[in-house]
């Protein structure tokens, strides 16, 4: 039988305390104050100093532990080392390097403001369960939101861009469009034309050029101007998109009128008709000399709705003309002189639809003898 040794001959002493532990410093025991203890264990009453594993101090970035109440009178700990850590300094919890757990609920599971990330890696926001969030990206790469607003900066898909000033550029699309484009040709030597004007004593025919077409009711009292340009037999469906490129020439003193737009709305001798009949577009508006611009749409009704001023004109302004119709409203925009393209002005009441083949290009004098000359240069249908 091993003869049993005296416990101090392992070094330990009769407090049951080892004699190389740093209890038997003096710096370290006047630190610390017992309430009580059993086989050298302190009790639970730390005034200065704690814990201590390869740390020093509570600052010290040696992997280990420290834990206590540091200088400051606060209680404290920092687990770690100089690259990955946790340290708590009496107010605030911080946590330094990689992460590792097996899901976060942030604030819980239960309260919908809430964000979380799952043991799959997919993250959602705004609801407990991710079925019903969103907002959400899951693992996959797929992701869902409500609206992204993205400031002074650009979105890059594959063989898609969209730069800050809303320019997009896409390569290989595969949705199947309808498109159109015209300069407005016509060949006078075997009277040729895609468009379609009529005249009559009221009436003035239009003049193709190489700048386009020349929309104009004359100086000659009571006429008007009206071309047709026909791309489709369901101009307003499908979400479609219009341009149109126009140069102002002779706008003249008095009144007079002018339409550029999806639909065949009535325009005579006399003025714009702006109900009755479905379309959506721009009016030029001439009174008194002053020429305005503004969007104006109709469901065939005997209501139109109609946009403030959008623009004041003057005589040889370019102007560039877009309408982009959706399932909620109709978007139009402009640009002037070769400027910057405005802000969206969406009318989303009293919206055209059915079948109608026709897009307007048209002027009247409204009864006065002086001309309002519309010069249409190019335009594009697509949907």
């Amino acid at each position: 039988m091993e003869e049993l040794k005296d416990y101090i001959d392992f070094g330990i002493r009769d407090d049951m305390v080892s004699k190389d532990s740093p209890l038997n410093t003096p710096e370290i025991t006047d630190n610390i104050e017992f309430e009580g203890y059993n086989e050298g264990v302190p009790g639970s009453s730390l005034l200065l100093g704690g814990l201590q594993m390869k740390k020093k101090t509570y600052s010290d970035t040696t992997a280990g532990i420290w834990t206590g109440i540091d200088s400051d009178g606060l209680a404290k700990i920092n687990v770690g080392d100089s690259t990955n850590s946790m340290k708590w300094n009496g107010s605030t919890l911080a946590i330094a390097g990689a992460l590792s757990a097996s899901s976060l609920d942030i604030p819980d599971t239960t309260t919908a403001d809430s964000f979380h990330v799952n043991t799959l890696g997919d993250v959602w926001w705004g609801a407990t369960a991710i079925g019903s969030a969103i907002a959400k990206i899951l693992k996959t790469g797929i992701a869902t939101f409500t609206n992204v607003s993205i400031t002074g900066g650009s979105l890059t898909l594959t063989n898609a861009s969209i730069d800050s000033s809303g320019l997009a550029t896409f390569v290989g699309i595969t949705t199947l469009n309808m498109k159109a484009y015209t300069s407005f040709e016509y060949s006078a030597s075997s009277s040729t034309s895609r468009f379609i004007w009529s005249t009559g004593a009221t009436t003035n025919a239009p003049v193709f050029g190489n700048q386009g077409v020349l929309v104009s009711p004359s100086a000659t009292a009571s006429r008007y101007c009206k071309i047709l340009w026909q791309v489709t037999q369901y101009v307003f469906n499908n979400n479609p998109s219009f341009t149109c490129s126009v140069q102002l020439l002779t706008l003249g003193a008095n009144a007079g009128v002018g339409f550029i737009g999806l639909g065949n709305p009535t325009i005579s001798e006399t003025g714009f008709t702006e109900t009755g009949t479905n379309y959506c577009g721009f009016e030029f508006k001439k009174t008194s000399g002053t020429t305005t611009l503004i969007a104006t749409q109709c469901d065939g009704s005997g209501t139109n709705t109609f946009s403030s001023t959008l623009l004041t004109l003057s005589s040889n302004s370019s102007l560039e003309l877009f309408i982009k119709m959706t399932s909620s409203g109709v978007n139009y925009y402009t640009r002037v002189n070769g400027g910057a393209l405005s802000s969206v002005t969406t009318l989303t009441t009293n919206m055209p639809s059915g079948a109608d083949s026709s897009i307007q290009f048209s002027s009247s004098n409204k009864g006065d003898a002086v001309d309002f000359q519309l010069q249409p240069w190019s335009a594009s249908y697509e949907h």
